[in-house]
């Protein structure tokens, strides 16, 4: 199948999908993991692109996005507690493996720490100059 082809195709089930919603106006249930991975997997893959266009078009892309980031920030604040388990710690792992930015952002908290080290550096040699002054 073309990708043009399945464009289309994705289209259709999109335009099938929210034609059944607007005429029965019920919420239809959030698909579940593997009905995600199962569409996604199908023939040449998932075409992300029309996803998106197609969430945009539906208005619901803004709720998506805001859904993942509470629920990203919920899933952190349990890894930063330590009560965690171990689907929280593998999710979030991977996630930040699939975002392709996992060496940036760990480059960017060891430059971080290379700064508050200097500043405690920094401290302690203007501590032992205060010491200094008043041993004299």
């Amino acid at each position: 199948m073309s990708i043009k082809e399945q464009e289309m195709t994705e289209v259709s089930i999109a335009e099938v999908s929210l034609r059944a919603y607007n005429e029965s106006k019920t919420v239809l249930p959030p698909p579940t993991t593997a009905e995600v991975t199962q569409w996604r997997d199908q023939e040449c893959g998932f075409n992300a692109a029309v996803f998106w266009r197609q969430c945009n078009t539906a208005g619901c892309t803004e709720a998506i996005f805001n859904d993942f980031l509470n629920y990203m920030k919920d899933m952190s604040e349990r890894i930063q507690h330590q009560t965690a388990s171990k689907e929280d710690y593998d999710v979030a792992l991977k996630v930040m493996m699939a975002s392709g930015k996992i060496t940036q952002m760990l480059s960017k908290q060891q430059k971080e720490l290379e700064k508050k080290q200097m500043a405690v550096q920094k401290s302690m040699a203007a501590m032992q100059d205060v010491v200094s002054l008043l041993r004299r």
